[in-house]
Protein backbone atom coordinates (compact mmCIF):
# COMPACT_ATOMS: atom_id res chain seq x y z
CA UNK A 1 0.00 0.00 0.00
CA UNK A 2 1.18 3.53 -0.67
CA UNK A 3 2.06 5.70 2.37
CA UNK A 4 -0.73 8.22 1.69
CA UNK A 5 -3.26 5.37 1.73
CA UNK A 6 -1.91 4.10 5.10
CA UNK A 7 -1.42 7.33 7.06
CA UNK A 8 -4.03 7.92 9.72
CA UNK A 9 -5.91 4.70 9.02
CA UNK A 10 -6.20 1.33 10.68
CA UNK A 11 -4.92 -1.54 8.54
CA UNK A 12 -8.23 -3.35 8.83
CA UNK A 13 -9.94 -0.36 7.16
CA UNK A 14 -7.97 -1.14 3.99
CA UNK A 15 -9.44 -4.63 3.70
CA UNK A 16 -11.79 -5.61 6.56
CA UNK A 17 -11.86 -9.27 5.40
CA UNK A 18 -8.08 -9.67 5.44
CA UNK A 19 -6.87 -11.95 8.23
CA UNK A 20 -3.30 -10.94 7.37
CA UNK A 21 -3.95 -7.24 7.96
CA UNK A 22 -5.80 -8.04 11.19
CA UNK A 23 -2.77 -10.07 12.34
CA UNK A 24 -0.35 -7.25 11.49
CA UNK A 25 -2.56 -4.76 13.30
CA UNK A 26 -2.56 -6.98 16.42
CA UNK A 27 1.25 -7.25 16.26
CA UNK A 28 1.60 -3.46 16.02
CA UNK A 29 -0.86 -3.03 18.90
CA UNK A 30 1.29 -5.38 21.03
CA UNK A 31 4.31 -3.15 20.37
CA UNK A 32 2.32 -0.05 21.37
CA UNK A 33 1.15 -1.69 24.60
CA UNK A 34 4.38 -3.42 25.65
CA UNK A 35 6.96 -1.07 24.17
CA UNK A 36 8.95 -4.13 23.09
CA UNK A 37 10.02 -4.79 19.52
CA UNK A 38 8.40 -7.71 17.68
CA UNK A 39 9.23 -9.72 14.60
CA UNK A 40 6.70 -11.85 12.75
CA UNK A 41 6.61 -13.85 9.55
CA UNK A 42 3.48 -13.44 7.47
CA UNK A 43 2.23 -15.64 4.62
CA UNK A 44 -0.56 -14.35 2.38
CA UNK A 45 -1.90 -14.59 -1.13
CA UNK A 46 -1.72 -11.65 -3.50
CA UNK A 47 -2.73 -11.88 -7.14
CA UNK A 48 -3.07 -15.65 -6.63
CA UNK A 49 0.56 -16.04 -5.54
CA UNK A 50 1.69 -17.09 -2.07
CA UNK A 51 3.99 -14.46 -0.62
CA UNK A 52 6.00 -14.32 2.57
CA UNK A 53 6.99 -11.18 4.44
CA UNK A 54 8.97 -10.58 7.59
CA UNK A 55 7.62 -7.77 9.75
CA UNK A 56 9.88 -5.93 12.21
CA UNK A 57 8.12 -3.44 14.50
CA UNK A 58 9.68 -1.23 17.18
CA UNK A 59 8.23 1.29 19.58
CA UNK A 60 8.83 5.00 18.95
CA UNK A 61 9.31 6.96 22.17
CA UNK A 62 9.15 10.63 23.08
CA UNK A 63 11.74 12.50 25.16
CA UNK A 64 10.26 11.14 28.40
CA UNK A 65 10.42 7.54 27.12
CA UNK A 66 6.68 7.11 26.55
CA UNK A 67 5.60 5.02 23.58
CA UNK A 68 4.07 7.39 21.03
CA UNK A 69 4.03 5.23 17.93
CA UNK A 70 5.39 2.26 16.07
CA UNK A 71 8.00 2.07 13.32
CA UNK A 72 7.51 -1.03 11.19
CA UNK A 73 9.34 -2.48 8.23
CA UNK A 74 8.04 -5.30 6.10
CA UNK A 75 10.50 -7.20 3.94
CA UNK A 76 9.54 -9.60 1.14
CA UNK A 77 11.23 -12.94 1.93
CA UNK A 78 9.27 -15.04 -0.58
CA UNK A 79 12.34 -16.02 -2.59
CA UNK A 80 14.26 -17.02 0.55
CA UNK A 81 11.36 -19.17 1.78
CA UNK A 82 11.10 -20.86 -1.63
CA UNK A 83 14.86 -21.55 -1.68
CA UNK A 84 14.70 -22.99 1.84
CA UNK A 85 11.85 -25.28 0.79
CA UNK A 86 13.83 -26.47 -2.25
CA UNK A 87 16.82 -27.16 0.01
CA UNK A 88 14.62 -29.17 2.42
CA UNK A 89 13.21 -31.13 -0.53
CA UNK A 90 16.71 -31.78 -1.87
CA UNK A 91 17.82 -32.99 1.56
CA UNK A 92 14.85 -35.37 1.75
CA UNK A 93 15.70 -36.76 -1.70
CA UNK A 94 19.34 -37.23 -0.66
CA UNK A 95 18.27 -39.03 2.54
CA UNK A 96 15.94 -41.23 0.51
CA UNK A 97 18.85 -42.09 -1.79
CA UNK A 98 21.05 -43.07 1.14
CA UNK A 99 18.27 -45.15 2.65
CA UNK A 100 17.53 -46.92 -0.62
CA UNK A 101 21.24 -47.64 -1.09
CA UNK A 102 21.50 -49.27 2.33
CA UNK A 103 18.35 -51.30 1.84
CA UNK A 104 19.44 -52.31 -1.67
CA UNK A 105 22.79 -53.65 -0.43
CA UNK A 106 21.16 -55.74 2.30
CA UNK A 107 18.40 -56.92 -0.04
CA UNK A 108 20.96 -57.85 -2.69
CA UNK A 109 22.74 -60.10 -0.18
CA UNK A 110 19.46 -61.95 0.44
CA UNK A 111 18.83 -62.27 -3.29
CA UNK A 112 22.24 -63.84 -3.87
CA UNK A 113 21.35 -66.53 -1.33
CA UNK A 114 17.89 -67.09 -2.85
CA UNK A 115 19.32 -67.31 -6.36
CA UNK A 116 22.20 -69.55 -5.32
CA UNK A 117 20.05 -71.99 -3.39
CA UNK A 118 17.46 -72.16 -6.17
CA UNK A 119 20.26 -72.93 -8.67
CA UNK A 120 21.61 -75.67 -6.39
CA UNK A 121 18.14 -77.18 -5.99
CA UNK A 122 17.59 -77.13 -9.78
CA UNK A 123 20.93 -78.92 -10.38
CA UNK A 124 20.13 -81.59 -7.79
CA UNK A 125 16.81 -82.47 -9.38
CA UNK A 126 18.41 -84.53 -12.19
CA UNK A 127 15.03 -85.70 -13.43
CA UNK A 128 13.69 -86.41 -9.93
CA UNK A 129 10.72 -84.51 -8.58
CA UNK A 130 9.95 -82.67 -11.83
CA UNK A 131 6.85 -81.21 -10.18
CA UNK A 132 9.11 -78.83 -8.20
CA UNK A 133 11.23 -77.74 -11.20
CA UNK A 134 8.72 -75.11 -12.39
CA UNK A 135 8.29 -73.50 -8.94
CA UNK A 136 12.08 -73.40 -8.53
CA UNK A 137 12.44 -71.75 -11.93
CA UNK A 138 9.85 -69.15 -10.89
CA UNK A 139 11.79 -68.50 -7.68
CA UNK A 140 14.96 -68.01 -9.73
CA UNK A 141 13.20 -65.62 -12.18
CA UNK A 142 11.72 -63.62 -9.30
CA UNK A 143 15.18 -63.35 -7.70
CA UNK A 144 16.58 -62.11 -11.04
CA UNK A 145 13.84 -59.47 -11.36
CA UNK A 146 14.39 -58.37 -7.77
CA UNK A 147 18.13 -58.18 -8.43
CA UNK A 148 17.47 -55.88 -11.41
CA UNK A 149 15.32 -53.67 -9.20
CA UNK A 150 18.09 -53.61 -6.59
CA UNK A 151 20.59 -52.43 -9.22
CA UNK A 152 18.22 -49.60 -10.09
CA UNK A 153 17.95 -48.62 -6.42
CA UNK A 154 21.73 -48.66 -6.09
CA UNK A 155 22.08 -46.53 -9.21
CA UNK A 156 19.53 -44.05 -7.79
CA UNK A 157 21.26 -43.91 -4.41
CA UNK A 158 24.70 -43.26 -5.89
CA UNK A 159 23.41 -40.98 -8.68
CA UNK A 160 25.06 -43.17 -11.29
CA UNK A 161 23.70 -43.82 -14.75
CA UNK A 162 23.01 -47.47 -15.48
CA UNK A 163 25.30 -48.77 -18.22
CA UNK A 164 24.69 -52.52 -18.55
CA UNK A 165 27.44 -54.49 -20.22
CA UNK A 166 27.59 -58.08 -21.45
CA UNK A 167 30.54 -59.94 -19.94
CA UNK A 168 31.93 -63.35 -20.80
CA UNK A 169 32.96 -64.70 -17.42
Amino acid sequence: FSPDRLLGRRLTELDPASETLAFVERELQQVLESGEARTATIAFRRDGELRHHELHASAMRDAEGRVVGVAAVSRNITERVQLEERLRHSSRIEALGQLSGGVAHDFNNLLVAIGGYSDLALRRLNGHAEEVRQPLLEIRRAADRASDLTRQLLAFSSKQVLCPEVLDL
